[in-house]
């Protein structure tokens, strides 16, 4: 028990730091983790956010999937993923993790708002704003949302709905 408490401290100590905007201080406590457990779901998971943060795709998407794979109900993971592959331009794999996110989460709204940004890239716009939409019923007051709803309103050619949002 005292080494799963460390481990523990351990991560609540690097998420902290996460959180924070200290990556390079988030990355090397996960390291520390998975050295001491290379199964460590939550670590994983983070220093795939981070290597992905750090423009370092093929980690990135290396360490998420494993993580998935130890724990493959994780919603955030699958949208974390989908993250990724939205920021290198894979926007197709986005939609897909971002849909399993919301297939195991359907209330995640975090998911419904980026696969509305994803779906937009493509130039699926109803389905973008579709999504947007559903972000903002599950959470009202998420700027994020609004502003990729706004947007495509906006290429949609409905400027006042989009000035609205």
């Amino acid at each position: 028990m005292p080494g799963r408490m460390t481990l523990k401290l351990l991560f609540e100590s690097g998420f902290s730091h996460h959180r924070a905007g200290r990556v390079a201080d988030a990355e090397r406590i996960y390291r520390q983790i998975l050295a001491q457990n290379p199964d460590h779901v939550d670590a994983l998971h983070l220093l795939g956010v981070v290597a992905g943060q750090s423009g370092r795709f093929d980690a990135a998407v290396e360490l998420i999937q494993r993580a998935i794979r130890l724990k493959p109900d994780c919603a955030e993971a699958h949208g974390d993923l989908g993250e990724i592959f939205t920021n290198f331009g894979h926007l197709n794999d986005a939609i897909d993790s971002y849909r399993q996110a919301i297939r195991l989460k359907p209330n995640l709204a975090l998911a419904h708002c980026r696969i509305g940004n994803a779906l937009k890239g493509l130039g699926q716009l109803d389905e973008a704003i579709a999504a947007c939409r559903q972000a903002i019923r599950l959470n009202p007051s998420f700027g994020e949302a609004h502003s990729y709803l706004g947007d495509a309103l906006k290429e949609k050619g409905q400027l006042d709905e989009a000035i609205t949002s």
